[in-house]
């Protein structure tokens, strides 16, 4: 095994994104329900999965591989490397050249599991990390190594949070945009090309005038 370098918990604290607090409580989660410190802090909602990959990234000082590169593995890919070898480690191969693969791993400092797989496969390996649940995840979609129920639940919730995430940080389209967005734009019609010319909008009505009405003169008295 490498240098274990920082623990997780310190450098998401360093990082500004978790409370002592937080930790605690995930410490104590992990007492009773085991797994990883990263899979627990997770579970408790005490920082993003994001934050928690690159933290891991960081302590092994490796790249990390997000969940959307982990789905889109080739068959031939997969090929590289049987699926006794990729269970009993908890790997999944990701990319691969004629002389390099690149292997997911949740620990890329075992040192013996890098050895094994560049006898497997016949190539130098350059190892990412991800997390335990993203692991599991891919393992029984390219492998059908079952992914156990703790984990399936969590990576539902994940992605779900991911999905809200995107929704909420993506801008408008112009075509979402509306006199009532009171940004003081006109909507495309959805037939209309983006490039034609939009109408200006309608003037404004004018104020209406108010004219105060002037009492008539007084008729003189009649004369004596």
């Amino acid at each position: 095994m490498r240098s274990r370098g920082p623990r997780l918990g310190e450098l998401l604290e360093r990082r500004g994104v978790l409370s002592r607090d937080q930790l605690l409580r995930a410490l104590r989660h992990q007492k009773v329900v085991g797994g990883k410190l990263g899979t627990c802090l997770l579970e408790i909602d005490a920082v993003p999965e994001d934050e928690v990959v690159r933290a891991l990234a960081e302590q092994q000082n490796v790249p990390w591989v997000s969940p959307e590169d982990l789905r889109a593995i080739s068959a031939e890919v997969r090929s590289l490397l049987p699926a006794k070898v990729a269970r009993a480690h908890f790997v999944v191969p990701v990319r691969a050249t004629s002389t390099q693969v690149e292997v997911a791993m949740i620990d890329s400092r075992d040192l013996r599991a890098l050895d094994e797989l560049a006898f497997v496969t016949g190539r130098r390996v350059r190892p990412l990390v991800a997390t335990e649940a993203r692991i599991l995840e891919a393992l029984e979609k390219h492998y059908g190594e079952e992914c156990p129920q703790r984990f399936a639940k969590l990576v539902e919730r994940l992605d779900r949070a991911q999905f809200v995430r995107r929704n909420r940080d993506e801008p408008a389209r112009p075509e979402q945009l509306s006199w009532d967005s009171g940004l003081g734009v006109r909507a495309t019609p959805p037939d209309a090309s983006p490039l034609a010319p939009v109408p200006a909008p309608p003037p404004p009505p004018p104020p209406h005038e108010f004219v105060q009405a002037v009492p008539a003169a007084a008729a003189p008295p009649p004369a004596p």
